[in-house]
């Protein structure tokens, strides 16, 4: 359940907020980024640790080749999201880059960002529901 909850969150992410980066020009998209980013840090702080314990505690419980794999997906998609969005973000919310460019990344991250959690849902649909593992 987990996995499709945090699938969910973040396609809606991408596909609600992302987009907006691209509906708003210079102060607008400041203002917007910095109320965003203010509010966002209620979801994400529980999200990360939370997410990373019950991966953790499945390789730990039940080592197999879906929790690892599931597990490095996952924590792929967090270190995209420290290392890459947060500080393309960050730049966003400062205004001293509003450029085309920069939220064109954010978008490309934020794509990735999105999928991996659905490929890990999808994963653990296969192996619990049609594997019964």
């Amino acid at each position: 359940m987990l996995d499709f909850g945090v699938a969910l969150f973040l396609l809606a992410v991408h596909f609600f907020i992302t987009e907006g980066y691209f509906n708003l020009e210079g102060e607008q998209l400041v203002q917007w980024q910095e109320k965003y980013m203010e509010k966002m840090w209620y979801f994400v702080i529980p999200l990360f640790p939370i997410h990373l314990a019950v991966i953790g505690l499945q390789n730990v419980l039940d080592p197999s080749f879906y929790s690892i794999g599931s597990g490095l997906l996952v924590i792929s998609c967090w270190v995209v999201t420290i290392g890459f969005i947060s500080p393309l973000l960050n730049t966003l919310a400062t205004g001293v880059d509003v450029s085309l460019v920069l939220r064109q990344k954010l978008y490309r991250f934020s794509w990735y960002r999105a999928i991996v959690p659905s490929i890990v849902f999808i994963w653990s649909f296969i192996e619990i529901i049609i594997l019964g593992t």
